[in-house]
């Protein structure tokens, strides 16, 4: 069984404008769209390829090359058999099409890298249909190379957008994409500098403009790598960018992991709506409590050092008698021992920096907006590793304890 459909929307587009006239013969990367896509099939996954026309993409023949494979053939055979040859590389889907369909069956959306998109995927308005779907329903959307310009589409003037990046008027540009989804996140794209070598070494032009300027017209926060042609990707919320074609693997392992964790999640929160056991809160009222309602109370917890303990208060229910969401505060420095607790809970940061990780687990910083889940009966330590107390809310079918030493049976 399928872990989840993946939108994939490639390009129809052969052909470039270059600077002072003529074009550039192009089309979709094959290491950027095959990588990628068979990583997703190994991971459980199956995908529909959609394009602006319905029609299959076309493979830019540059891209078939060992060099993006590091010398190895039987990896590129493999790539090139994928491309042409797949059932789901042969079934392509009109992006209006898919719309009509329903994007709820969808986990998640990916642009493949090429010069392509930058002709018809970044100006399309079902893309940008698209896009705005799945950052309203924060699905992961990941995009490599030059895919990152197909993010574009979701302009409310996408198509005058890139009108005015090709007549260089970088102010009309900045004033129509007032308001991008996008705007403020960190993301990547082919470098400055990467451009260069590839005008200069493969299609002897220049092209009508810069991706790394469309981007930074448009709000995005463009970050490279400095190091041409080597693996870079970033992450931010649900946007999952790489800037090259030898970020396709990083890319597919990235994007994996954020639809891992979107999928907990729903999970989770699935599993917290639909179970009975939880109680009605406030008697089944609806009411809003502010902040400043809470009273915090020490739970005679302490870290590693002893100076550092943790605070609660109940939103509703009761910590210490059973099913409860409550907000729990950590000292700034709090790290706890190794314990374990009775029952499973859900947690959401809400301020500071946490982490919460299993033995032999690397730590991972989750400022506000993460999420943990931690089963019952499982050794792991909690930490607070910013200057500001750690707030975490916290949601428990049970009443909320812990054993130090762990007791994992």
């Amino acid at each position: 069984m399928s872990k989840g459909t993946i939108l994939v929307i490639g390009s129809n587009a052969t052909e470039l404008e270059a600077q002072g006239g003529g074009t550039i013969k192009i089309g979709q990367f094959l290491n950027e769209t095959a990588v990628p896509l068979m990583a997703l099939l190994a991971a459980g996954y199956d995908f529909v390829l959609s394009t602006p026309t319905g029609e299959k993409p076309h493979m830019d023949q540059d891209s078939d090359a060992l060099i993006y494979f590091g010398n190895d053939d039987e990896a590129r055979g493999r790539a090139r058999d994928f491309f042409n040859n797949h059932p789901s590389m042969n079934d392509v889907r009109k992006i209006r099409s898919v719309i009509d369909g329903g994007l709820d069956r969808f986990a998640g959306v990916f642009f493949p890298g090429g010069h392509a998109p930058v002709v018809d995927v970044m100006q399309d308005p079902d893309a940008g249909e698209v896009l705005r779907h799945f950052h309203a329903h924060n699905k992961p959307t990941a995009a490599i190379c030059h895919g990152p310009m197909g993010i574009l589409a979701s302009l409310d003037n996408a198509r005058e957008f890139r009108a005015a990046l090709i007549d260089g008027d970088k102010v009309k540009a900045r004033n129509l994409a007032q308001g991008w989804q996008y705007a403020g996140y960190r993301m990547t794209v082919f470098s400055r500098s990467e451009e260069d070598y590839a005008e200069e070494n493969v299609f002897h032009k220049k092209l009508i403009f810069n991706m790394p300027d469309a981007m930074e017209a448009a709000g995005g926060n463009v970050v490279n790598t400095d190091q041409n042609f080597t693996s870079f990707v970033v992450v931010d919320r649900e946007l999952v960018t790489a800037q090259n074609p030898m970020s396709d693997h990083e890319l597919a392992a990235k994007f994996i992991e954020a639809l891992e964790k979107t999928a907990a999640v729903a999970a989770a929160t699935a599993q917290l709506r639909d179970n009975s056991g939880f109680p009605l809160a406030n008697g089944g009222t609806s009411i809003s409590v502010p902040a400043s309602h809470y009273s915090f109370s020490d739970t005679g917890a302490r870290g590693e050092d002893p100076n550092t303990g943790i605070q609660v208060a109940n939103a509703w229910g009761d910590v210490t008698k059973g099913a409860h969401g409550a907000f729990f505060r950590f000292d700034p420095g709090f790290v706890s021992p190794l314990h374990t607790h009775t029952y499973d809970y859900y947690a959401v940061v809400i301020k500071g920096e946490m982490q919460n990780y299993q033995p032999g687990q690397k730590p991972e910083n989750l400022g506000p907006g993460s999420f943990w889940y931690q089963r019952g009966k499982e050794a792991h330590t909690t930490a607070c590793v910013s200057k500001e107390p750690g707030l975490v809310y916290i949601v428990q079918q049970h009443e909320f304890d812990a054993q130090i030493p762990p007791v994992t049976e």
